[in-house]
Parts: structure tokens; sequence; C-alpha cells
């Protein structure tokens, strides 16, 4: 469409699909930005400037609240790793506990003594 509105701009007017197009420094202006013969650039920049600050209030709010999630982010995480340091924490402590009562109830179990088996096993085949 391009091409074709080049190939046929003559003058300052162009004909397409019998839809005529007329082109003046002004139109060519609005739809650019580009300044006009004689347009005052001060005008123009203070345009340019509304607009830019506009968009960098935009910006801005659009980064505080990507920092504001971030930092809750941060801090759900923070609780996360705390969380987890203390089940951790007491889930070796179970363990060492059961350690401990596992140890003290071998400690507790009779162990007999290898003579002692064998004597006795001894004195009930003799009847004694």
């Amino acid at each position: 469409m391009a091409r074709l509105f080049v190939f046929h701009f003559h003058d300052g007017q162009v004909t397409l699909f019998g839809v005529n197009f007329t082109l003046t420094p002004e139109t060519m202006s609005q739809a650019t930005r580009i300044l006009n013969v004689g347009e005052e650039w001060s005008n123009k920049h203070q345009k340019i400037e509304a607009d830019r600050e506009i968009w960098f209030e935009r910006d801005k709010f659009h980064l505080e609240k990507l920092l504001v999630k971030e930092n809750k982010d941060k801090d759900m995480l923070r609780h996360m790793k705390i969380h987890y340091w203390a089940r951790n924490h007491v889930c070796k402590m179970r363990i060492k506990i059961l350690k401990a009562r596992l140890r003290r109830a071998l400690k507790r179990r009779k162990r007999h003594d290898r003579l002692q088996i064998l004597a006795e096993a001894s004195l009930a085949e003799h009847d004694t």
C-alpha cells in the first residue's frame, strides 16, 4: 500500500482506488510530528516534554508497583526460610531424642553372658 502511495504521488496529490488524497505541509507535519516551516520549536518542545513527563509518571508508577510486589515476595521468602529452618531444627531434635531413647532402651535390656547361657543349658540337661 505504501509503495502504491509513493508511485502515485504527484504535485501533493495521490489518487488510490478512486480516493483522492491531498497532502500539504501542515498535514504531513501533523502525521509525522515533524516541525512545519515557521512553527516555533519551543511550543512543539513543550508538548514533547509534557508527553515525556506523563510517560515518566506512568513508568514510575509501574516500577513502584513492581518494587512493592518484589518486597512482598522477599518478605514471604524470608518467612518461608525461617519456617523451614525451624521445622528442620525440630526434626533434628526429634531424631536426637529418638536415638537417645533407643540407646537407653538397649542399655536397659538384659544382656546374657554367654558363659551363663551355656551353664544354664548344661544344668538343664542334667536336671539339676
